[in-house]
């Protein structure tokens, strides 16, 4: 990052934590300029981007905040209605292939996991 970006960005983290404070206005440009040793029309210009950056903050804080949702998981119970195993082999195979995860103590599975169970070589399917 080249040095003239870093200050800018210095400058806008400053006011943005100066702000949280009080409020900042135009005229407060001639001393923040002296403060941060940067030339005035560089703070002003600073100022008036202000409240975009203080926005554009709100939306990268929400973002990160959101949980991704969550994918639907089964339970050895659910996982053996669609599969048409027998529970033990299921486990078996589950702890033998390395399909599904153990989640405090009881297997879960995903719709992959579960396409796996029903799309895996050599086994003996019903018709």
């Amino acid at each position: 990052m080249k040095r003239k970006s870093l200050d800018k960005a210095s400058r806008l983290a400053f006011l943005v934590l100066l702000d949280q404070s009080k409020p900042i206005h135009r005229g407060d440009a001639r001393h923040l300029a002296e403060a941060l040793g940067a030339h005035i029309r560089s703070v002003q210009r600073d100022i008036k981007q202000l409240p975009k950056v203080l926005v554009k903050l709100t939306e990268f804080l929400d973002a990160y905040h959101q949980k991704p949702p969550e994918k639907p998981t089964y339970s050895v119970v659910d996982a053996i209605k669609l599969v048409g195993l027998r529970e033990y082999r299921l486990r078996y195979l589950a702890k033998n292939n390395s399909i599904g995860r153990k989640i405090d103590g009881q297997w879960r599975f995903t719709d992959a996991d579960i396409e796996a169970l029903k799309h895996r070589p050599h086994a003996r399917h019903r018709s």
